[in-house]
Formats: C-alpha cells, structure tokens, sequence
C-alpha cells in the first residue's frame, strides 16, 4: 500500500522511527523534538537531539535531522543535504512503495552522506543507507541549534514569536566559515538499523539569518555530488 499524503507519511515515521538509538543516547538522556523547525536552513520535517549541557561554551551533540517525502528523491536528497549544515545526520525517508528509483541512485546518497530510508505504510522501514556521524559544515548555525535546544529541553512548544525574539540577537554566519568548515569529514560510522521507539514532536521556530540562508544556498548548488550529473 501507499501514503495517501505526505503528512500521514510523516507522522508513521515519527511514530516508528528509531531517532533515540540512531543518536546513540543512553535511556536516562534527555531528547529534544522538533517538527517543522524553521529559522535554520529549510524547514526539516523532524529533528531529534540531545539535550547538552549549559556550559556556555560552543559544543557539538548528537543531532539528526529529516525529510520525508512520498516520492521526489531528488528535490528531498538537496534538502536533507542542506540540513547537515547544523545537524551531524541527515536522512531522506520515502514511501517504500515508491524508493525504488532512489535505490538505484543509492551512490548520491553516499558522496553527499545522506541516509535514506524507506517506510511501510504500517510503520516497518527499511535502510538503504546509513550516513556517516559529521560534525555539522556550518558551526554557527550548529550553535544556534544548540542555543534553541537549551531554550527548550525536551519540550519544543515554544511559539515562533518568542523563538524569533529569543535567537534574532545571535551573531551572523559568514559565507567563509561556511565553506571552510564545509571541506572537513571527520567520518565516524555510525549504527545500523535498530529496534523502533515512538518519540514525538512539534513545530518550533529560531530566528532567520537570510545572509546564513542564502550562504549555505550557493555552497549547496555548489555540491554536484548531491545532485549528480544532469540526465542527457
């Protein structure tokens, strides 16, 4: 069988996706969720982390983020790509029924370090690809993941007003450090597919740095491998 739309496809996921193992938290951590998280760059059907600790000082956690559509794997490989500007993982989840021309272009998935995954309209998945753990390749919009995680704990309730008010004083990201951090690829491996858990989630808003946006943008265009050559 089929999703009927992209919005029932998206709450099985959430339902049956395993997020916790995939960040490797251990039972007593606590998980930020988010759906529809805006203000980074694009808007993730989905994002899981760990919450740090508040020191004050800038730091990495377990991240991933995801898009999930009924069938354009394409337009979805581009957008989850964008998403490893601030998460250390990125998955693209697709109909089952439909993630075949995907599978064959397994190859993308891997030169742009995208997970796919594809989905059962009765919640079982399959992955097709596991990404490797990556320090995100935009350390600013990194933080201010951080920073709108520390705001909100396990709980993203916050209304985009409040987050826009919270987040619009953080500083700008340069396209530089963009690039610059774009070219490194620590490479850490990460796990297989595990046992399913039921996290949920809800929409939050951080503040929108277009100069970041449009940055990140050119850097994405840039990356042919994520779009692969043009069909002749």
């Amino acid at each position: 069988m089929r999703f009927a739309t992209e919005s029932e496809l998206v709450a099985k996921a959430i339902r049956h996706l395993p997020f916790r193992h995939w960040l490797r938290a251990p039972s007593s951590a606590s998980v930020f969720q988010a759906r529809e998280m805006k203000g980074l760059f694009g808007v993730p059907d989905f994002v899981a982390a760990v919450v740090p600790p508040n020191t004050g000082q800038r730091c990495s956690t377990p991240s991933v983020a995801f898009e999930m559509k009924l069938s354009d794997w394409r337009r979805g490989l581009i957008q989850a790509f964008r998403y490893r500007a601030f998460a250390r993982v990125a998955y693209l989840v697709l109909d089952a029924s439909r993630i075949g021309p995907a599978v064959a272009n397994t190859e993308r998935f891997e030169r742009s370090n995208v997970g796919l995954v594809g989905i059962e309209t009765d919640g079982r998945f399959t992955v097709y690809h596991v990404p490797q753990d990556e320090e995100p390749f935009c350390p600013d919009l990194a933080e201010r993941f951080i920073q709108v995680i520390h705001a909100n704990g396990t709980h993203a309730t916050v209304s985009s007003r409040a987050a826009v008010g919270r987040f619009a004083a953080m500083p700008s990201v340069s396209t530089p450090s963009i690039h610059g951090a774009a070219s490194t690829r620590p490479g850490v491996p990460c796990a297989r597919q595990p046992a399913a858990s039921r996290p949920t989630g809800r929409r939050i808003q951080a503040a929108t740095d277009h100069r970041s946006v449009q940055g990140i943008a050119r850097l994405a265009s840039e990356r042919s491998e994520v779009q692969g050559p043009r069909p002749l």
